[in-house]
């Protein structure tokens, strides 16, 4: 499940997914949500953002594809189809970004409680430049005020100088699970995208 990791390369995730997964199936959701003005009186997503967002998809679909890995984008939240792709896939493991963000956090929790157990759901922080266990400060007043202290800092506890990079292997998708997905009609994925 892509979330706000729209990357192939170092994507502890999606790495993980291909070395634990025989079978993998890549989906992105495009809440409408998104599109309506929120509590805070803006839109979370305009259409700059928006072109920008579906350049990114058109260009991780074809990096999934040279790992033969499919990639499903719809327009709905995640709670809604899911529960539907989980089943008609038999998916057992959900692999995805962890999220500290309190509206991520929350859809993560609704998305949990729709699906049948016993599915697996895997994540990992993936957008911090260093691990949160990996910082040594308690309180705010001991981060330093400039960055190469704080960068030297945490060189010297964690022995490299920021992410390391992480590669998908080849995901293999089987001929009969291949088919479902080229055989499925989703009245509302996004053209060009998903199965029609």
């Amino acid at each position: 499940w892509f979330r706000n990791n729209l990357r192939v390369l170092d994507n502890k995730n999606l790495t993980a997914a291909c070395r634990e997964s025989d079978l993998i199936i890549g989906v992105y959701f495009l809440d409408p949500k998104l599109f309506k003005i929120g509590p805070q009186g803006f839109r979370k997503m305009e259409k700059y953002r928006a072109k920008f967002l579906l350049e990114t998809l058109r260009d991780l679909k074809l990096q999934l594809e040279d790992l033969n890995i499919r990639l499903l984008v719809y327009y709905d939240e995640p709670e809604n189809l899911l529960p539907g792709i989980v089943k008609n896939y038999k998916v057992t493991s959900v692999y995805h970004q962890k999220e500290w963000t309190r509206d991520e956090a929350l859809q993560i929790k609704r998305v949990k409680n729709k699906l049948p157990a016993p599915i697996t759901f895997k994540s990992q922080y993936d957008q911090f430049l260093y691990e949160p266990i990996h910082i040594p400060f308690k309180t705010f007043s001991e981060i330093p005020r400039v960055y190469s202290g704080f960068f030297y800092i945490l060189k010297g506890i964690t022995g490299h100088s920021g992410r390391p990079q992480y590669k998908a292997q080849h995901g293999r998708i089987a001929s009969d699970v291949r088919n479902r997905v080229e055989n499925c009609y989703v009245s509302n994925s996004i053209s060009g995208y998903g199965s029609q």
